[in-house]
This record gives C-alpha cells, sequence and structure tokens, in this order.
C-alpha cells in the first residue's frame, strides 16, 4: 500500500520541478535583429509593432509604410494620448531605434495541446493504475488529469505562439 501513495507524491514532485525549467525556457529573449532603415519596409508593413519613443511614450499599432524621413503608423494603443492619439500617424526616422514586431503563430496551440494530451493520457493512466482500487475512481482520475494537462498544454502553447522579434535599426551602411 506505501507503493500506492508514494508514487502520486513522486509524479507531483517532478511536475514542480520541471514546470520553472520550461517556464523559464519560454522566457528567455534571443537577441535583437539588427536591420537598417532600407531593410525594414518589407519586414514590418502591414504587421502589429511597438515603438517606446525617446519621449518615454509607448505606442503599438500597424505598420502601414516606411518611409526614407519616417514611419507611418496606424496607432491603436498609446500612453500618451495628448502627443500621440490614436490613427494614423508618422513616427520620425530619428524616433526610432528599435521595435517590437508581433508575429502571431498558430502551431504552438496544437502542439502544446496534442503533447499535454499524451502526457495526460500516459500520466493519468498510471496515477490511477496506482492509486485506486475500482474502474469508477480510476476512469474519473484518469479523465480530469488527462484533461488538465490538455488545457495546461493549450496554455503553454498559447504562450509560445505570441511570437515576438526585437529589431534594432541600425544606421544604413554607406
Amino acid at each position: 500500500m506505501t507503493r500506492a501513495v508514494d508514487a502520486p507524491g513522486r509524479w507531483a514532485s517532478c511536475l514542480f520541478l520541471c514546470c520553472p525549467l520550461v517556464g523559464a525556457a519560454l522566457a528567455a529573449q534571443p537577441k535583437p535583429v539588427e536591420l537598417q532603415w532600407s531593410e525594414l519596409a518589407p519586414v514590418i508593413t502591414g504587421h502589429e509593432i511597438a515603438i517606446v519613443l525617446p519621449e518615454g511614450a509607448r505606442i503599438k499599432g500597424e505598420a502601414v509604410a516606411v518611409r526614407p524621413d519616417a514611419l507611418v503608423m496606424n496607432i491603436k494603443k498609446t500612453s500618451d494620448k495628448q502627443a500621440h492619439p490614436k490613427g494614423q500617424a508618422s513616427i520620425p526616422r530619428s524616433s526610432v531605434s528599435t521595435l517590437r514586431l508581433k508575429r502571431p503563430r498558430s502551431s504552438g496551440r496544437v502542439v502544446g495541446t496534442v503533447i499535454g494530451g499524451l502526457a495526460g493520457l500516459i500520466g493519468g493512466g498510471v496515477t490511477a493504475a496506482l492509486t485506486t482500487n475500482s474502474v469508477g475512481p480510476a476512469v474519473a482520475v484518469w479523465v480530469g488529469i488527462t484533461s488538465a494537462t490538455a488545457i495546461a498544454g493549450y496554455y503553454v502553447g498559447k504562450g509560445t505562439d505570441q511570437g515576438e522579434t526585437a529589431i534594432k535599426v541600425v544606421p544604413d551602411s554607406p
């Protein structure tokens, strides 16, 4: 009987130790991509971007065009409504040194749900077999663990889907 009680404790401690490692791996930010102003247009036009301006204002919106002297964007969120109201605006080239490009993906949610579901099928089956003596509670434990891990996998995958790329604008080469 001791073996059946210890097994869930070992599973819980393993999950408890692995969760911070997964979170740390997801939180790691890669080095910013360096692009010249002339290379910026094909990369960001039509995509959601975020910029912190030199005066401290934060703006988010869709990049409409990159002109030689300014970045034209449709501002959807702003931290300074007086200086940078919502709507289309031109941001001077000298004010843009770094920006964040948001590229939504959908594969992480699918992969996370599948991996979470499979882990739940196996882990839930093992836990149900070791901790219960009848079919009814075993099925309840198995379904509960499988559902919980599939849902957790979905949310971990959703977190990875929010792909953001930091772009540093470097001076054009002569």
